[in-house]
């Protein structure tokens, strides 16, 4: 099962929850992640002598990773009951990281432009979907086209004998042999 952390700002009551910046809640899963959770806790912390959209808010308070198995009393409880004090910053955190982090911003626009967004969930998805509406749209479009062309492959490969399968391997095998021929004589020629 393993411990779940968030981290927590004893001074102002507030936290940030792992799973809105796309990170496990397990320390492992959000320390080995760049999906945004140290980097949102580094913009907090931050004492710059600016304090900006959450650029430092939390410079100089009280701040603590707190688990689940933690030791002190029931702080953990305290602050997922329904009726806490406690205020999650989750979402505007993240919004103000793309704000304040141009690189992290350009890195999340690729990788949601080249994969597929099915792994995105809840207050992280609509976030990107408000910040990112462009790169989510072309991630989704290469999912689908990818999965018609592995349907159209599937389709055009049951609909093949394993008779005709096999000349074509035979084929494709012959023209490679070929090309390596040609690629060694052209290296031999060419004292390459």
């Amino acid at each position: 099962m393993g411990q779940y952390f968030i981290t927590i700002n004893k001074t102002k009551k507030e936290y940030i929850d792992t799973y809105t910046f796309g990170d496990g809640a397990k320390f492992l899963e959000f320390m080995s992640s760049d999906m945004g959770m140290k980097e949102a806790t580094m913009m907090l912390l931050t004492n710059g002598g600016v304090k900006d959209n959450y650029l430092g808010h939390w410079a100089s308070d009280s701040i603590e990773v707190l688990g689940d198995y933690a030791e002190e009393g029931n702080l953990w409880e305290e602050i997922q009951d329904e009726k806490t004090k406690w205020k999650n910053i989750s979402v505007p955190v993240y919004k103000a990281l793309f704000e304040h982090n141009a690189w992290f911003k350009e890195k999340m626009d690729e990788r949601l432009r080249n994969h597929p967004q099915s792994y995105l969930y809840s207050d992280q998805k609509k976030v990107l979907a408000e910040i990112f509406p462009e790169a989510m749209m072309e991630g989704k479009l290469r999912e689908k086209i990818a999965l018609e062309k592995n349907l159209e492959y599937n389709n055009f490969k049951s609909s093949i004998s394993d008779e005709k399968m096999e000349i074509v391997n035979q084929q494709l095998t012959g023209i490679m042999d070929l090309l390596k021929e040609e690629q060694n004589n052209f290296l031999n020629n060419n004292n390459i």
